[in-house]
């Protein structure tokens, strides 16, 4: 996991908004994910105003399709 990196689209504009994120966004690495080309897909959840959990996936190779 690579934590405090922020995912391209999403976490400003949610941020702005007042959701109210769980911690760092991250980044998946070898032995966390697989396929292997999924490696790099970037995750962060966050709370929507009624309080369920969400998360904004930036997705890399085999999570891409």
């Amino acid at each position: 996991m690579l934590p405090g990196r922020r995912l391209r689209c999403g976490v400003p504009a949610h941020e702005g908004a007042g959701y109210d994120f769980l911690g760092d966004d991250y980044t998946f690495i070898a032995g966390e994910v697989r396929p292997d080309e999924a490696l790099g897909t970037q995750v962060a959840y966050f709370n929507d105003p009624d309080g369920t959990n969400l998360e904004i996936i930036h997705p890399k190779g085999g999570f891409a399709n």
